[in-house]
């Protein structure tokens, strides 16, 4: 008895559009999206979720948008995986009304958005500079009974630093528990302090990390130096400075130009010149390294 010919059905592609959304192999999983409407296969929420969300991953947001667009005009009901992964593609392209107007659109669906959602409506506002939209959705969190998580607290604090609200940031940052800290919520609020000229709270900020078992980074470093350097706190700026070296953090140019003014401040010329020359040798390592990588490239 013959084989009959098996034929691809929606599970079928949609199976494989999600395989290529994991791998994020857009080209692929464009290519079966089109092999789909020319076999006259209705795409479904999932095959349409997937190409929305390998869409995002990869930064092509406007495109995205688009499959989002023309899965509400193929009147394909959207789920949260879709709201979720359009929410994110604003937040990548800065789209911050959009993002917002998509999250305030879920429930009008009987879809209720989820920590996922605020958080990429979070960091769209963030990214556009719109510090007080990002605190508005970050209050409505608790409001849907949702509990906001570090990603969360990052993201509305290192809005409120952008934008020099350094003391919305410590607020935020005085509900975060310190054990649920990380690097990036760390750095956004000694950048706010170091803006905001209050050193020593940048100086118990830079403590606090260690006690909580945070990894300070160069960017730790250079805010915290930087907020010593120019309120003419040299001790404390080189302190830190020689904090940085024990910890095995390599100094970057503006960490060796913060060190030398402060070197020059405090009339330690000696040291200073010797700092000059260090720098000297750390820009000609990275031009070595840009060299040599420039001759690597085939």
């Amino acid at each position: 008895m013959p084989g009959r010919e098996v034929h691809p059905n929606v599970y079928s592609y949609s199976a494989a559009i999600s395989a290529c959304e994991k791998g994020e192999q857009l080209q692929l999983a464009l290519e079966l999206f089109e092999q789909m409407s020319l076999a006259q296969v209705p795409a479904n929420v999932i095959s349409y979720s997937a190409v929305i969300s390998c869409c995002e991953k990869v930064g092509q947001w406007q495109q995205a948008l688009c499959f989002f667009e023309k899965m509400l005009w193929a009147k394909v009901e959207p789920n949260q995986v879709s709201f979720n992964a359009a929410i994110s593609a604003c937040e990548k392209g800065r789209q911050w009304l959009l993002a917002l107007q998509l999250i305030f659109q879920m429930p009008q669906k009987q879809i209720w958005p989820d920590v996922i959602s605020f958080n990429a409506a979070i960091s769209s506002c963030e990214k556009a500079l719109r510090w007080e939209h990002a605190l508005y959705v970050f209050a409505l969190m608790p409001t849907m009974k949702l509990q906001p998580d570090v990603v969360s607290f990052s993201a509305a604090i290192s809005s409120c630093e952008k934008m020099g609200q350094w003391q919305q940031a410590l607020q935020l940052f005085s509900q975060l528990t310190v054990s649920c800290s990380n690097d990036f919520s760390f750095n956004a609020l000694i950048s706010s302090c170091e803006k905001a000229g209050r050193w020593q709270e940048a100086l118990h900020l830079m403590s606090l990390m260690v006690q909580s078992s945070v990894r300070r980074d160069q960017i730790s470093f250079n805010s915290a130096i930087t907020s010593c350097q120019r309120l003419k706190h040299w001790p404390q700026a080189l302190q830190l400075f020689e904090e940085m070296n024990c910890c095995h953090i390599q100094p970057d140019i503006i960490t060796y130009f913060l060190a030398i003014s402060s070197c020059e401040r405090g009339g330690r010329l000696q040291q200073a010149l010797m700092l000059f020359e260090a720098s000297k040798c750390h820009v000609l390592s990275k031009l070595v390294e840009s060299t040599s990588g420039l001759a690597n490239v085939p």
